[in-house]
């Protein structure tokens, strides 16, 4: 089954792979390896992203 989503917790809590996709591919595989601070700030524009057990911190600079 392939989802898309912008939700990072669903993605980092129910997928076992993910895609980071910004007009170009920042990453593929598996979530945990793949929903990193660093390729999430890459994908996202330098905001700091971070994944801590079921929540995501957005900090906007």
């Amino acid at each position: 089954m392939v989802v898309s989503t912008h939700d990072l917790a669903l993605a980092h809590l129910a997928c076992e792979e993910a895609f980071l996709l910004n007009r170009r591919q920042y990453g593929f595989g598996p979530a945990q390896t793949t929903l990193t601070p660093d390729r999430l700030r890459a994908t996202y524009g330098g905001h700091a992203l971070e994944l801590r057990g079921d929540r995501v911190i957005v900090a906007h600079s």
